[in-house]
């Protein structure tokens, strides 16, 4: 069963398939979703020896036009408005790609040859949050407000997988974010 003229199928997983770390306990209903279609995936490949199959799993991604209800996009809404942000741990640490390197691992899954297999797109060091408020206050005319709930230490978990060859993140995230509250704080 060849579906189509089909060369190569990128997936897009999520490092929370993995919560403890390495095998698949997956840390919510999310990822337990993308693991059951990683599956199902797997299963269609084994039928079509002549597909490459390649599952990409990052922590968290970013653009500057970010809508979504995670961690930085609802600090900026909030900021925008004057309103305080409800933050889990003041020890929160994320790993965060901006979406133009995750656009551009899959041109070269596109365009190398690279080995079919699972692959971990990762950003070299993890953004400590309150270092990233703290660091865009000192700096800004307009502060961020926020309140943390805890001081649980709450880190991704471990990588075990493989790095995408001849992919790196070229764009320095955290200077990515502290821009654009930069800019929302310098426009008037």
């Amino acid at each position: 069963m060849i579906i189509g003229k089909v060369e190569k199928v990128i997936n897009f997983g999520t490092m929370m398939q993995h919560a403890d770390g390495k095998n698949y306990i997956s840390k919510n209903f999310y990822a337990s979703s993308k693991t059951a279609l990683e599956i199902i995936l797997n299963y269609l490949v084994s039928k079509n020896k002549k597909i490459k199959f390649y599952n990409l799993k990052f922590y968290e991604s970013f653009s500057e036009n970010d809508k979504r209800k995670k961690l930085i996009p609802t600090l900026y809404r909030n900021y925008k408005i004057g309103k305080t942000t409800k933050v889990l741990s003041k020890k929160i640490e994320l790993n965060i790609l901006h979406i133009n390197d995750i656009i551009n691992a899959v041109y070269i899954i596109i365009k190398k040859n690279i080995v079919s297999d699972n692959y971990c797109l990762k950003y070299p060091k993890n953004i400590r949050i309150q270092k990233l408020i703290s660091s865009i206050n000192l700096k800004s005319k307009k502060q961020i407000k926020v309140k943390f709930l805890s001081n649980k230490n709450l880190k991704p978990p471990k990588n075990f997988l493989k790095l995408l060859p001849k992919w790196k993140p070229a764009i320095r995230i955290e200077q990515e974010i502290k821009n654009k509250f930069y800019y929302e704080a310098n426009k008037n």
